[in-house]
């Protein structure tokens, strides 16, 4: 996966320092990604350091087209062949980051 935008908050004493990244969209990393080629109907497992809350969506060039169902951080991969971009928003109690896979289905 590759990282895209993150928010991360540091309290400092009575201080609290926001750091925000700005990042090109998962449909853009995609575009100079390389996809991990796969089966229908195969699971992905998503391990994330220091087990945040995860959310997964799909995206195409218009933005996020849904969210997708994770389970035990797994994630069923479609039927269909094609060219599939996910976003992995992971969420921990002071920031979250969001990370970009693609998945290349071949039968």
């Amino acid at each position: 996966m590759e990282a895209g935008n993150y928010r991360w908050e540091r309290k400092q004493g009575f201080n609290t320092e926001v750091v925000q990244t700005d990042a090109a969209s998962p449909y853009q990393i995609a575009e100079h990604f390389s996809p991990i080629s796969s089966n229908s109907h195969s699971k992905v497992d998503i391990v994330i350091e220091n087990d945040p809350k995860i959310t997964v969506y799909l995206w195409n060039k218009e933005g996020r087209l849904k969210e997708i169902d994770i389970k035990n951080n797994q994630i069923s991969i479609p039927e269909n062949k094609g060219r599939y971009i996910y976003e992995v928003v992971g969420q921990w109690d002071n920031g979250e980051v969001s990370y970009t896979f693609v998945v290349n289905i071949n039968d």
